[in-house]
């Protein structure tokens, strides 16, 4: 018979920050502040929620906070969510701030803080079970994994915070009032929040994100509002003076169309919160001066004489427009609070994959990443000549790769020698020793193919990765097979010179070669190398940047019977998710172009 929860713990493995209870079915938010004692400015205020199950003894966390958590070496970035057992290892943010948690058959005391002036004698106080007309009196009870310690730090004295930090506490299990009041004291948590970023919009503030991967411009009097009127900034709200596609330096710009400052003005007085979303890359690069970048925006928002935030992408990874980053730390972190609307809002941008000429002498657009962003999303998208000049929505194109239109296929089609047939996983594996040549882009889902497929029936893995060059991998395939092992050759060998080192040996050792060639487009491959990266840190792969893409695609030669292989496979891509959430990620449009 199993064991009943009776309890569940964030159990804190450094004695100086409180253990937190996790009530049943209860979404908890957990950071910085009293409740954990936790000062650390890498942590927010709400840096995740966590939503325990006693009876599947499991928990659901979701990451709120801007800097990364970390569950069993995973690492958990904003608005990600993952399942964990109970012993599974929690870190607030990455390598720190550790917590463990634990599922208990008996109630156990949370830690207290530990402090040189503690009373020995602690005060017991029993959770009142009264009617709802004693609400009140009983939000001041210390309660649960909520503490009336969860005000702003500083709104009680030291020697009062002192007495409650030393109070324990009896947990009345399964009562409906104890859920209504966690969940009032959820709601003041939240406004704490809100209070406290209201509070610091007395006047203009620039701040940092992410390892300065992020950098948000909030106006003094800034107010939340669930309606977004947000815009690209170059080449939408403003263009160089000097006439070139880039600008000079910081003083080279203005207003793009004299319509902009009316219309903006508008949409404001109906209530619309104005945002920019701008992609600076050459902040990161060295090439922008980030303070004269700042003050560049301070001079635009003035000009246009509107409280407008701004948002800006100073490099790679998923704050960078198509990717939803920036849009997703706004809603969390920006907007005080107030929930968006999305179907109320619009997003106004000049990349929009419009071909060349597509107006009388106007060069085709760099990239389609406004327009991507904004399907990412689920918002409303215009040009800036649609929006702000009236003109008739103008011809664009989309990406080659659409991420939605990833179709049911079979995993494998053996091709040559004819006739063509379908196998399953089962049928591709051999029972004798043999050589798999794999043939395909960087990121086409070799080694995930080979680590589901293959290595568990026995294959021994081959990789240059691991290995450090294609002599090594020649050296260990020539042993592997003087040992009767099956082996599998994961490199891209895109041309038959690559691909016959391997075809000699398996004919030395008089056993099949087949060639598995991984069906996949350049493009797909870029889609599926920007989605592993925006995953988070990877020991079996490396990024793949473009001059490698493009390498093998210049040396790529159709593999065939005639290069000596017994059969040609086709494998064709299918992913496989982990979450929603990962699935959602791999159906956004992760290319600008």
């Amino acid at each position: 018979m199993s064991e009943i929860v009776n309890q569940c713990l964030l159990r804190s493995r450094n004695y100086k920050f409180r253990d937190v209870i996790l009530p049943d079915q209860v979404p908890v938010l957990i950071g910085r502040g009293p409740q954990t004692k936790i000062r650390e400015r890498k942590c927010s205020k709400v840096q995740v929620q966590v939503t325990a199950d006693y009876k599947l003894k499991n928990a659901i966390i979701l990451q709120l906070g801007a800097n990364p958590s970390e569950v069993d070496n995973k690492i958990l970035v904003s608005g990600e969510q993952i399942e964990v057992s109970d012993g599974c290892s929690i870190n607030l943010i990455e390598n720190d701030l550790k917590y463990t948690l634990e599922f208990l058959d008996s109630e156990h005391a949370t830690r207290p803080r530990h402090r040189s002036r503690s009373n020995p004698k602690s005060i017991h106080k029993k959770l009142k079970v009264e009617s709802p007309s004693s609400k009140n009196e009983n939000e001041e009870q210390v309660n649960g994994s909520i503490s009336s310690e969860d005000n702003e730090e500083g709104c009680l004295s030291e020697e009062a915070a002192a007495s409650k930090e030393e109070q324990k506490v009896e947990v009345v299990p399964g009562d409906e009032l104890r859920r209504r009041e966690i969940e009032c004291k959820l709601e003041t948590m939240r406004k704490a929040v809100v209070d406290d970023f209201n509070s610091l919009t007395t006047e203009n503030r620039w701040e940092e994100y992410d390892h300065s991967k992020i950098f948000i411009f909030t106006p003094a009097g800034l107010r939340g509002q669930n309606k977004i009127a947000a815009f690209d900034m170059d080449h939408t709200i403003i263009t160089t003076k000097s006439g070139k596609v880039f600008p000079t330096d910081m003083s080279d710009w203005k207003i793009l169309y004299a319509e902009i400052p009316g219309k903006m003005k508008k949409l404001y007085e109906e209530g619309y919160k104005i945002v920019v979303f701008t992609n600076q890359k050459g902040i990161s690069r060295g090439r922008t001066s980030a303070p004269e970048f700042k003050k560049k925006v301070e001079r635009i928002v003035q000009k246009l004489g509107l409280p407008i935030q701004v948002l800006v992408s100073t490099g790679s990874g998923r704050y960078r427009k198509p990717n939803t980053g920036m849009w997703d730390y706004f809603v969390q972190k920006c907007n005080q609070g107030i929930s968006v609307d999305v179907s109320s809002c619009l997003y106004v941008g000049d990349a929009a994959g419009r071909p060349q000429n597509w107006a009388p002498k106007k060069k085709k657009d760099f990239s389609c990443a406004d327009r991507l962003f904004a399907l990412n999303i689920g918002i409303k998208f215009y040009t800036p000549e649609e929006f702000f000049l009236g003109q008739k929505p103008a011809p664009y194109n989309m990406p080659v790769f659409d991420p939605r239109k990833l179709g049911a296929s079979p995993l494998a089609v053996k091709c040559q020698p004819p006739p063509q047939k379908e196998l399953t996983a089962d049928a591709i594996v051999s029972s004798t020793s043999e050589v798999v040549i794999f043939v395909g882009y960087p990121a086409a889902g070799k080694t995930h193919f080979a680590l589901t497929y293959l290595v568990p029936k026995g294959y021994i893995h081959i990789n240059r990765d691991t290995l450090g060059s294609w002599q090594n991998c020649v050296s260990e395939c020539s042993k592997s097979l003087s040992k009767h092992q099956k082996v599998v050759i994961d490199n891209t060998n895109p041309d038959p010179e690559s691909r016959s080192r391997y075809i000699e040996i398996a004919k030395k050792f008089g056993v099949p070669c087949r060639c598995f060639f991984f069906v996949c487009s350049l493009e797909q491959a870029r889609h599926n190398n920007v989605y592993r990266e925006l995953q988070g840190p990877d020991d079996k792969h490396a990024g793949v940047n473009d001059m490698v893409m493009n390498s093998y695609k210049s040396k790529f030669k159709e593999p065939t019977l005639k290069e000596g292989f017994t059969e040609v496979i086709n494998i064709n891509f299918i992913p496989k998710f982990k979450s929603i959430h990962e699935e959602k990620l791999f159906k956004r449009f992760l290319l600008e172009k």
